[in-house]
């Protein structure tokens, strides 16, 4: 993946919301944000299929990114969830939530487009748990499409992994139950 490859339209979407969510003043992060989600709009109006599967990752990780930022901005805050259901469909459209054990061998290149793709599903669905828990609010990815896999470890490290299956247990089912 090559961000000097990538579209304008992707690179700075971004770019913007890479800025956006750096220490800045209250006004100056709420604008830089604003800019930021106004950019992944244009993007997302944008064809997927015009773009190469790396640039539509490039996109999924602004997404993401944004997601992250609009949950903790201050005056402009766009609801967590619209980031969530745009990196959704994107991924959709890249086919990550067909489940595939990515091998990770020691020494192998971490950034290949189908080990970026894994990752970013596997942080998708932990994003889409973790705002579902803390909104009362549903799901968007289906249990049935998140499969984790002990390979996912050398993606995601121990911690990240276990992150991942412990949305599986019975102690997150009961919170789940309680709604």
């Amino acid at each position: 993946m090559s961000l000097v490859k990538a579209p304008a339209t992707v690179r700075d979407a971004l770019l913007c919301v890479l800025n956006g969510g750096a220490n800045l003043p209250e006004p100056q992060m709420g604008s830089n944000l604003k800019k930021a989600a106004e950019q992944l709009v244009a993007c997302q109006l944008e064809d997927l299929q015009a773009r190469s599967t790396s640039d539509n990752l490039v996109y999924l990780q602004a997404l993401l990114l944004m997601g992250l930022a609009s949950d903790s901005s201050g005056p402009f805050q766009v609801q967590q969830s619209l980031w969530i259901n745009l990196a959704f469909g994107v991924s959709v459209f890249l086919k990550l939530h067909c489940n595939h054990r990515v091998v990770h061998v020691v020494g192998s290149e971490l950034d290949s487009n189908e080990k970026l793709g894994r990752r970013a599903w596997l942080v998708l669905f932990m994003m889409d748990r973790w705002h579902a828990s803390g909104t009362a609010g549903p799901f968007v990815i289906r249990e049935k499409m998140a499969e984790i896999y002990e390979e996912d470890g050398g993606l995601l490290g121990n911690t990240g992994i276990r992150l991942a299956r412990g949305y599986n247990t019975p102690i997150f089912e009961l919170t789940l139950l309680t709604r």
